[in-house]
C-alpha cells in the first residue's frame, strides 16, 4: 500500500500518511516507513537529515518494479 500512496511522485511523510488514512506517527514508521525503506523499496530524499521538515520520500528502482507489478494485477 505504501508503494501505491508513493506512486512515481515524491512525497512527505505527511503526504502518505494522509493517503494511507494513519494518524499515528509511530504506526507509520513502524509498520509503513521502516520495513519498506529495510526492503529497499523507498528511499529518503535527505539521507543525512532524517528529521528534517523538508524530508520526503522517494521510491527506488526496486520500488518502481514492485509498483509496476502491483499495477500490472489490477
Amino acid at each position: 500500500m505504501l508503494i501505491l500512496a508513493i506512486g512515481n511522485e515524491t512525497k512527505t511523510r505527511e503526504q502518505i500518511m494522509n493517503v494511507l488514512g494513519i494518524s499515528s506517527r509511530r504506526y507509520f514508521r513502524e509498520n509503513y516507513k521502516e520495513p519498506a525503506e529495510r526492503a529497499g523499496f523507498i528511499a529518503p530524499t535527505l539521507p543525512d537529515k532524517l528529521t528534517s521538515k523538508k524530508q520526503a520520500y522517494y521510491l527506488t528502482v526496486k520500488g518502481i518494479d514492485k509498483l509496476r507489478e502491483l499495477e500490472n494485477k489490477k
